[in-house]
């Protein structure tokens, strides 16, 4: 037994860092067809790092005005940063990251200031080939060059935001951003993947049965409605909040649940 522990201890830390990487070949690839397209998903570049940003490389200036604002973002290096002014005074802000594939709809920025991180007030449009106000900023209006900038993150909004936007970003309450790996991988859906993957070394030793990943295919179609709601927003979120407009179209489970053809069962 306690040769059986001293290898399961060295097996594990491989399998952690065989983790999935939209990046490079994926360790799910050799015994799952499905890992060997995700890489090229939306979903596997629902965060991405600023250097790798093909928005911001294709574009090492985008400029427009809302209101009596002005915005900039502009590209030097691999690294980009946001102005905002108000032809008095000027704020600029590194981006720190992009949230949404760039082959997305559209694509939100989070800025750094003082060691805090903010949403940006415009994102990227891909019909528009440029910025416009960030969804749920619109007709609002900014007190001040602060609130132009962006809208302060807190506890809650980072929680989600990189939750559901990359993998190992988050810990119960806590952010891991030192562990996170952009994008959504497998091991965001699929729980314990990591295990799974050290089981099946050891199962090819001989050495115990593998465990089992979290499966999706046998849930009912209002538990897959939740599970994907839990960062697409379910039925139940949208409707207290009385968002009955078309802005609740990017909301899937909660208009999938309203449809005619929908079946919980």
């Amino acid at each position: 037994m306690r040769w059986r522990r001293q290898l399961l201890c060295l097996v594990l830390p491989a399998a952690a860092v065989a983790q999935t990487d939209s990046r490079g070949v994926s360790a799910c690839a050799p015994c799952h067809a499905q890992a060997k397209s995700q890489p090229a998903t939306s979903m596997a570049h629902a965060l991405e790092m600023v250097g790798e940003c093909k928005i911001l490389i294709d574009h090492p200036v985008l400029t427009t005005k809302v209101g009596r604002y002005s915005y900039k973002i502009e590209r030097k290096g691999a690294q980009s940063s946001y102005s905002v002014s108000d032809g008095i005074k000027t704020m600029t802000m590194p981006i720190r990251w992009a949230m949404g594939a760039s082959s997305a709809i559209g694509q939100t920025y989070v800025l750094e200031k003082d060691g805090e991180f903010y949403e940006s007030r415009v994102s990227y449009f891909s019909e528009l080939k440029g910025l416009a106000p960030t969804l749920g900023s619109e007709g609002s209006t900014p007190s001040d060059i602060n609130e132009a900038a962006g809208r302060l993150m807190g506890r809650d909004d980072k929680l989600r935001c990189f939750g559901c936007h990359a993998t190992n970003a988050t810990f119960g309450r806590q952010l891991t951003l030192d562990k996170m790996t952009p994008g959504v991988q497998c091991e965001r859906c699929h729980e314990s993947a990591e295990t799974h993957m050290a089981a099946k070394l050891l199962n090819s030793l001989e050495l115990e049965a593998p465990k089992d990943l979290f499966k999706l295919h046998g849930l009912s179609a209002e538990q897959v409605s939740n599970f994907c709601g839990q960062c697409h927003r379910t039925w139940e979120e949208i409707a207290l909040q009385g968002n009955l407009s078309i802005t609740n179209i990017r909301f899937q489970p909660y208009r999938l649940t309203g449809s005619r053809c929908y079946d919980a069962d």
